[in-house]
C-alpha cells in the first residue's frame, strides 16, 4: 500500500498517510513545513530550544542580563513556549528583538516566523521576509530553511522554487536538522528524482535528529533506493524515527513486527506499543491497526468497544480504512453496535473518497 508524506517545509502540518497494516513504502515528500515556531522539537532541532533546556532557564536570564545576546535568543524561546517559566509572548518578542538587532541569527529566525505566522505580533509577511533574510545571511540555518518556504509557496513574493532549493541548501550547510530533511524532499520530488541526493541530505537530516528526515532514509534503505536494500538497518532508522516521535514509523514498525516480517521477530506486545504511540500522536494507521489488535484479539484482549472507539478516532483523523471499518460494523451491527445502515453508507462513503476503493459501494 503506497504511502503519502510531506516534506517538512510549510506551516508545519503533519501529512496524513494511508497505512494499515501493510509493510514499509517509499514515501514521497510533496509539501513542505516551516522550520521553528519556539513550541516543539523544530526549536530543538535547530539549536535555540535545545541549548536553552540544557542551560536551564535561570542560567540564560543570568548571561542576558549580562549582554549575552546569544543567551537572550533561547530565553525568547524559553518565554515563548513557557519552558522554566510562564509563558510571555510579549517578553519573547521583546528578547528576541534585542538579540536580532545584535545579530544574532537565531533572534531573528524566531522573530521572522513569529510575523510570518501571528504569534505574539501582528502578522507582518514583509518583515518576517526581512528577519529571516537576514538570519540566513547570518549563517543560522533555521533561517535559511524557513526563508525557503517563503519563496517555495510564494508567500509575499513571487514563488521561486530555484530560490527556495538554494536556500534549503543553505540550511542544510549551516546544520539545520529540518533543512536536511527538506533538501532530501526536493531531490527525491525532482523530475526525474535524484536518488543518491535524497538519500544523502536524509543522511544528514537523521544524523541531526530530524524524525521525518530519519522516516524517509528508512524508507530509502528499505527499498534500496540511493543504497543497497538493508531491511535491518531500515528497522533500526524506524525505531529512530519512532523514538523522535515521527508517527508513520512506528506503524511501520508495529507492522513488521506484529506479522514477523522484514527481518524482526513477531512480538505482539511490542507491535501494540508502536501503534499506541502512533495513535496517540494523531496517525489515524496507528489507531486503525491497534483496533484490529483489539478486533481479533491479537496481541491485545478483546475488547470490541475499544476497537470500535479505535475506529471512530482514525475516522476522525481522516484515515480511509477506519471510516471503511466503522462504516462495516454500523452497516451490519456489528461488535453489538445497533444496525445504522445509512450511519454505515455515511462512513463508507467518506472511506472511499479517502481512498480506499473496497468501500466505495456505487453512487
Amino acid at each position: 500500500m503506497a504511502r503519502t508524506v510531506v516534506l517538512r517545509m510549510t506551516l508545519r502540518v503533519l501529512a496524513v498517510v494511508l497505512l494499515a497494516a501493510c509493510g514499509s513504502k517509499v514515501r514521497t515528500p510533496e509539501t513542505v513545513h516551516l522550520s521553528c515556531d519556539g513550541k516543539d522539537t523544530s526549536c530543538r532541532e535547530q539549536g535555540a530550544m535545545g541549548d536553552a533546556i540544557k542551560e536551564g532557564f535561570a542560567e540564560n536570564t543570568q548571561q542576558c542580563e549580562a549582554n549575552d545576546n546569544v543567551a537572550c535568543a533561547r530565553l525568547a524561546a524559553m518565554y515563548f513556549m513557557g519552558a522554566g517559566t510562564a509563558v510571555d509572548q510579549p517578553r519573547a518578542v521583546a528578547l528576541a528583538t534585542k538579540a536580532c538587532d545584535a545579530n544574532v541569527g537565531p533572534g531573528c529566525t524566531l522573530l521572522g516566523f513569529w510575523y510570518l505566522t501571528e504569534q505574539g505580533v501582528a502578522k507582518d509577511p514583509q518583515r518576517a521576509l526581512a528577519l529571516l533574510t537576514k538570519a540566513c545571511d547570518l549563517e543560522d540555518g533555521g533561517g535559511c530553511t524557513n526563508l525557503a518556504v517563503i519563496y517555495h509557496s510564494g508567500t509575499g513574493v513571487p514563488a521561486d522554487a530555484a530560490k527556495a532549493l538554494t536556500l534549503t541548501i543553505k540550511g542544510c550547510d549551516f546544520g539545520d536538522a529540518l533543512g536536511c530533511g527538506n533538501l532530501g524532499g526536493f531531490y527525491a520530488n525532482s523530475t526525474p528524482p535524484d536518488e543518491p541526493k535524497a538519500f544523502a541530505a536524509f543522511t544528514k537530516g537523521c544524523k541531526l535528529d530530524n524524525a521525518r528526515a530519519c522516516s524517509n532514509l528508512a524508507d530509502y534503505t528499505a527499498s534500496g533506493k540511493g543504497t543497497a536494500a538493508d531491511k535491518p538497518t531500515a528497522n533500526t532508522l524506524y525505531k529512530k524515527a519512532c523514538d523522535l516521535d515521527e508517527a508513520t514509523a512506528c506503524v511501520v514498525l508495529g507492522a513488521a513486527v506484529w506479522a514477523g516480517s522484514d527481518g524482526v521477530a513477531a512480538d505482539p506486545a511490542q507491535a501494540k506499543a508502536l501503534f499506541t504511540k502512533a495513535c496517540g500522536l494523531r496517525e489515524g494507521s496507528g489507531c486503525v491497526n491497534l483496533g484490529q489488535m483489539h478486533w481479533h484479539g491479537q496481541g491485545a484482549e478483546v475488547d470490541l468497544a475499544k476497537a470500535v472507539e479505535l475506529y471512530t478516532k482514525a475516522c476522525e483523523l481522516d484515515n480511509g480504512m477506519g471510516c471503511t471499518m466503522l462504516g462495516v460494523i454500523y452497516a451490519a451491527g456489528k461488535g453489538g453496535m445497533p444496525v445504522d445502515e445509512d450511519k454505515g453508507k455515511a462512513l463508507l462513503a467518506k472511506g472511499c473518497k479517502l481512498g480506499v476503493s473496497d468501500a466505495c459501494i456505487g453512487p
